[in-house]
């Protein structure tokens, strides 16, 4: 994830959506 420092906004809300997506199929 190289591109997080210039798009850093758009990476952190990928991660959420994983980590949601993770949290709804336990």
């Amino acid at each position: 994830m190289y591109w997080c420092q210039d798009q850093f906004l758009l990476c952190s809300v990928g991660i959420v959506i994983v980590v949601v997506s993770h949290n709804r199929y336990r």
